[in-house]
This record gives structure tokens, C-alpha cells and sequence, in this order.
């Protein structure tokens, strides 16, 4: 009887241990600070395991995960006033993803889904004429501009690379209705397209565009950044 009364205790308690696991995990208020009273900030921060939140005294309350394990110190927040200006880990400014590890992968990806949704808007029109040059040409002056979209900044590697030469083909091959099973070869496929070469022109577009910093010479920031 003892022993199954311990057993039952044993059991409950750690049910108990279970559950006090689960909410200090849980919790966001394992660190406060309150700054009601400060008349310059007047906020009220707390920090969870995974989060940490900033709570106004209009009663507006923010919170951002942490990007770090346990949130280590290297995200924190600004605050200008009463203003909290989040840290994140990637954004869209002007039509570009900007990383904070300056990956290319997220960004290509999102260029290339830019291309087909150029592609869409001008599909009808290059599978039904018969003109190659000018389906080459609307293919240049619109599928390509959206996919080549900042590649002046662009430091692309080989597999890079290899994603924006097989999205150009698959938009080439749909345009001019070949398919695999068709067994073309990547060279008269494009000898039939006419377009240009995706690859090349993000590469020319970075000597262009480094040409251009190299020859600046009214003191702004980007001649300095790349000496």
C-alpha cells in the first residue's frame, strides 16, 4: 500500500514539474523593466524565453521574437521616444529583399517569381505572333528587367546562376511552345527565342554599374564604400 501510495505521489508531482516546464517556457515575463515613471520614455518592457515586448503607457503593446537563441544581445530594438523601431532579419525597399547575411537565394527567388508575373502579362502575345524579332523583343524589355531588377548589386555564384539560366529556359521553352519531350538543345532553343542571355546581362549590368561608381567624383558615399 505504501509503495503505491509513493508511486501515486511520484506521479503527481511529476505531472506537477510537467506542467511548471510548460509555463516558465511559455512565460514572457521572466525579465521587467518598468519606465512609467521615466517622463522621457514612459514604457514597459519584458522579455520572454522567445520574445521579448514593449508595452506603451497609451497601452500599445509590440513584441518581436528573437532571431538568436535566447535572444542574445546582437538583436536589440532602437528606441527614439516613444518610437520602437524593430530589428529584422530581411526587408523590401524599392523592390529589392535586403538580408541581413546578404543571401542571394531568398532574393533570386523573388525575382524570378517577378518574371513570370511579367511573363504572364505579356503571354499572349508572344505565343500567338509569328514575328520571332519582335516576341524577342517584348521577352527583353519586359520579362528580363524583372528578373534582372538590382543585379547591378548582385555577387551571384554558380548555382546562382544556374537558377536564372533554367528559369529563362522554361520561359523560353513555353514561349515558343517547346517542351522537354521534344528533346531541343539549350543552344536552338535559343537560336529560335532570340532573346538575350539572362546570366550575361546581370553581369554586364555589374560592370556597368561599377564603371559608373569609378567614375564619380562629386564625393558621394558609394565611391568611398568600394576603395
Amino acid at each position: 500500500m505504501a509503495a503505491t501510495m509513493c508511486q501515486v505521489m511520484g506521479f503527481i508531482l511529476g505531472l506537477l514539474g510537467i506542467a511548471g516546464v510548460i509555463a516558465s517556457t511559455v512565460m514572457d515575463q521572466w525579465s521587467t523593466q518598468d519606465l512609467y515613471d521615466n517622463p522621457v520614455t514612459s514604457v514597459y518592457n519584458y522579455r520572454g524565453l522567445w520574445r521579448s515586448c514593449v508595452r506603451q503607457s497609451s497601452g500599445f503593446t509590440e513584441c518581436r521574437p528573437y532571431f538568436t537563441i535566447l535572444g542574445l544581445p546582437a538583436n536589440n530594438n532602437i528606441h527614439i521616444g516613444q518610437k520602437v523601431i524593430e530589428q529584422v532579419d530581411s526587408y523590401v525597399y524599392l523592390g529589392q529583399e535586403l538580408t541581413a547575411g546578404h543571401k542571394n537565394s531568398r532574393k533570386l527567388a523573388r525575382r524570378r517569381r517577378a518574371a513570370w508575373v511579367s511573363y504572364a502579362s505579356i503571354a499572349e502575345v508572344v505565343t500567338n505572333t509569328a514575328d520571332a524579332t519582335l516576341r524577342a523583343h517584348m521577352f527583353n524589355s519586359t520579362v528580363l528587367p524583372a528578373m534582372l531588377y538590382g543585379a547591378e548589386t548582385w555577387s551571384l555564384t554558380a548555382a546562382d546562376r544556374q537558377k536564372l539560366a533554367v528559369t529563362e529556359r522554361t520561359l523560353e521553352r513555353r514561349m515558343v511552345g517547346v517542351k522537354k519531350t521534344d528533346h531541343v538543345s539549350n543552344e536552338l532553343l535559343r537560336k529560335t527565342s532570340k532573346v538575350k542571355n539572362a546570366v550575361n546581362q546581370a553581369d554586364q549590368a555589374k560592370k556597368r554599374w561599377a564603371g559608373h561608381v569609378a567614375r564619380r567624383s562629386d564625393g558621394r558615399w558609394t565611391r568611398p564604400v568600394t576603395e
